[in-house]
Formats: structure tokens, sequence, C-alpha cells
């Protein structure tokens, strides 16, 4: 009797130690932040941004290092113990530093214009959609009233090193327009002069090319040679995305979302980002993955956020592309790869971003994804210090004692 319960005991006892070591292991850290934002890091790993909802994060249990950096307010360390299949909902406060830095019109993130925008409402119409191959005309602006394109002449007393390019404009060639517009802008060969960019852009856009409408859109979203005026950069935004330009499309989404052109919705900010991710614009596959991680209104979707971060990754985005092995290493979205993270950390810092560098390394160090190898994860220690990941660049690698991978 008692060797049969001996021999019972012993059966289960061998199927409960037949199951994975790392399945009892695992707990979760739930982690939000005010300000929202603010980029994450456990145990040294870009985990993503805190976002209007709290932020999920599957980890080995034990105690591990939290980190929250955000420019312009102090970073905060801590070390956290993790106890397996439970949660720890961290609630954190950061401290302001600083001055916020000053926004940009189009940033690897979304676009946030620091002033507010001006008087007035863009109207109650709604914006037909872009049409689906860019031959319709482009819709009206938002204000409701039409720019003139060609209001002014084009001038002809260019500078001798792009009287080429001028001439091609003068004879109806849009690019041309829109490229000494550019000359202009960034003061390339000619004295900088932003009234000169826009005219050359405005004809541009009255030629419909797209690119064109986008960088007068955008002199007006920032207010570069003109009072800043949202309403009118939404107007030739709109243009610019009935034409097909990626960029006008997703700054278009952003006015939507953030509603400085006088409206704000979501479902057309989903709309326009998505327009822009299909034409092959990275910035708006990374907006559109972020809208559908880190907005309230609308529901947490993984896998289409995934799906967006791919996409970018595939335009060699960086900083999707280091989102996206977030993702795959946690298994949000899909199915969980370390492989398949770890490339898509080394597409990250291959297209310059240190982060990515930086979780290539921890990956290669603790054998995820790949043999574990210190001479790879010193090289991508070292490629993080020189795109400017300063904690690496005293790093060398540390072999794990032992390792589940």
């Amino acid at each position: 009797m008692h060797r049969k319960i001996g021999c019972a005991f012993m059966a289960v006892l061998g199927i409960l130690l037949s199951f994975p070591t790392w399945a009892a292991k695992q707990g979760t850290l739930v982690i939000s932040s005010e300000p929202t934002g603010a980029t994450i890091y456990i145990d040294g790993v870009n985990e993503g941004e805190t976002g209007q909802k709290p932020v999920a994060i599957e980890v080995e249990a034990g105690v591990r290092t939290v980190e929250l950096r955000m420019n312009g307010y102090q970073t905060r360390t801590e070390k956290i113990r993790v106890r397996p299949n439970q949660k720890r909902i961290l609630r954190w406060q950061l401290a302001r530093a600083g001055a916020e830095p000053p926004p940009r019109a189009e940033p690897p993130q979304d676009p946030a214009p620091a002033n507010p925008p001006p008087a007035g409402s863009a109207g109650d119409k709604e914006p037909p959609p872009p049409p689906a191959d860019g031959k319709e005309p482009p819709p009206p602006p938002a204000d409701g009233k039409e720019p003139p394109p060609a209001a002014r002449p084009v001038p002809s007393d260019v500078p001798a090193a792009v009287q080429g390019v001028a001439r091609a404009c003068q004879e109806g060639r849009a690019d041309a327009c829109q490229k000494i517009g550019d000359f202009y802008r960034d003061g390339d060969g000619v004295e900088r002069d932003l009234n000169r960019a826009r005219t050359f852009y405005e004809k541009s856009c009255g030629l419909r090319n797209g690119a064109g409408c986008a960088r007068v859109g955008e002199l007006y979203m920032r207010g570069l040679g003109v009072t800043r005026d949202y309403p009118r950069a939404m107007g030739y935004y709109q243009q610019a995305c009935g034409l097909r330009d990626g960029l006008g499309c997703s700054n278009l989404a952003w006015l939507y979302r953030s509603g400085r052109g006088g409206e704000r919705s979501l479902p057309k900010a989903l709309q326009y980002y998505d327009l822009s991710c299909n034409l092959s614009y990275a910035n708006g596959c990374h907006n559109l993955a972020k809208l559908y991680l880190n907005t309230k209104e609308i529901p947490i979707d993984y896998a289409r956020a995934r799906g967006a971060y791919q996409r970018g990754c595939s335009l060699k985005f960086g900083e999707s592309c280091n989102r996206l092995g977030g993702m795959l290493r946690r298994g949000q979205g899909g199915q969980r790869d370390y492989a398949g993270a770890l490339q898509a950390y080394i597409q990250a810092c291959d297209a310059s971003h240190g982060a990515g560098c930086n979780n290539a390394a921890l990956m290669f160090e603790r054998g995820m994804g790949a043999r574990a190898s210190c001479a790879q994860a010193d090289e991508y220690y070292k490629k993080a210090c020189s795109f400017g990941v300063r904690e690496t660049c005293n790093t060398r690698c540390r072999p794990p004692q032992d390792s589940n991978e």
C-alpha cells in the first residue's frame, strides 16, 4: 500500500517538474505616470512609454530595476520586488527638472506645438476623405478660404546656383517649385527667405504637388514667416493628403487628434494616420500604433499596434523597430518571439536608434533569441554609446550563470 502511494506521489512530482521552470516565475508590473509619455526601462530594457492607460508588462519574478525617463523631468529609478503570478502597480509622479523642450512640427513622435490655437473654428463641415487615386480635386481648407497657390509671381531674381531649378518651376514643373522652396527655407545655396519659400511652395501646391501643399501647411503650423494659423495649416494638409502625400496625411491626423485645427476627432485621426502609413510614411505608421496603445477613447488593440510598428520598421524607422521588438519579446498582439524581437532590435540599431542597440546587446548577453554571445553584446553596447546612450559607454557583458533560453 505504502509503495503504491509512494509511486503515485513520485508520478505527480514528475509531472509537476516537467513544466518549464519559468512558467511559475512570471509577475506583472502595471505602470503609469503623471505626466504621461515617460519612457519605461526595466533592467535597462526599453519597454515603451506610459500612456493614458496603465502599461502592463510581464517580467521575471524577483527584484527588477524600474526607471522612467522624460525630457524636462527628473529620471526616477527604483528597485521593485515582483512576486510570481502577482501584479505590482506603480503610479509615479515625475518631478519637473526644468522647462520642457520646444515643439517641432513633425518629429519622430507626434508634433506638439506649444502655443494655443488661434481663436476661431474650422467650421462644422466635415472634410471629405482623401480620394483613392489622388485625381479628384483636393478638399477645401478647413477655414473655408481657398488659399491662392500662385497669388504672387515667382521671383525671377534668383542666384545662379538655383536658376536652372527656377526655370523648370517657371515652365510648370511642380517638383522643381518645391525644391527651390526647400532651398529658400533651408538657406541652401541662397540666403534664407521664408516668404520666397512660401511663394514657391504655393506654386508647387497649385500645380497639384502634395509635398508642396504639405510644406505650406508646415509653415503655417509652425509660424515660419507667417502668423501661426492651425486652421489654415489644416486646409493645406487636406490638400496634401488628397494628393497622396504621407506627411500631409500624418500632420492632418495630428491636428484632428489634438483639435488644434478646430475639430477634435479620433476616428479621423485613425483614418489619416492609417492612410499616411499606407502611403509609406513611417511616422504615420508609428503614430498609428501609439494611438492604438495610449488613447483613453480607443480600446487597446495590441495586434493592430504591432502591425503598424511592423510597417514602420520595414520603412526603417528605428523607434518603430524598437517598439516592435518589445511587443514581440512580451508576446503582445501575437505569439512571443524572442528571435523576432532580437532582429527588430538589430534593425532599430541599424537605423541609428541607440535604445535598439542597447536592447540588442541585452538580448545577446542573456541568450534571448540567439545563443548568448558577449562579443556580440559588447559590439552593440558600443553602438548604443555611439548613438548617445551614455550609460552603455562603460557597460561590458556579464555572461549569465544559468539561462532558460
